[in-house]
């Protein structure tokens, strides 16, 4: 009966560190969707200061999210994922910063994709386990 008590104590151990493990990650992709979604496919590359500004803030929000995040979503997505997606977002920043409407435009929607594929791998489902 101890080993039964056991068996029903780890399962349910593992089950809750799964189920915080997707709510946790997909609440973090979310938060990262949402602050990146006010950014333009394309921008002008006489794009004004305020909007550039505008810009780097919803990039710098989706780096917080990231950077305040970091210790526990590495423990659920890997360091390389996470590195990409850290160097995607800088890689946008610089775009802006440089008015490059080209660079801008190839990472901006690189980036998203990133984050739906990230969003979907960590969902649960039976192909994210296989």
């Amino acid at each position: 009966m101890k080993e039964f008590i056991g068996a029903v104590a780890a399962l349910l151990l593992c089950l809750s560190v799964v189920i915080f493990s997707y709510f946790y990650t997909a609440n973090s992709i979310d938060g990262m969707r949402k602050s990146l979604e006010e950014l333009p496919l394309t921008i002008d590359e006489d794009v004004d200061k305020n909007t550039s500004e505008r810009y780097l803030g919803c990039v710098s929000d989706s780096i917080e999210i990231l950077d305040k995040r970091m210790g526990k979503l590495s423990l659920f997505i890997s360091h390389k994922e996470l590195d990409e997606l850290n160097s995607m977002m800088s890689a946008v920043i610089s775009a802006i910063e440089s008015r490059d409407s080209g660079h801008y435009a190839a990472s901006v929607s690189s980036l998203r994709e990133r984050l739906e594929k990230l969003a979907d791998s960590e969902g649960i489902s039976l192909s994210a386990i296989f």
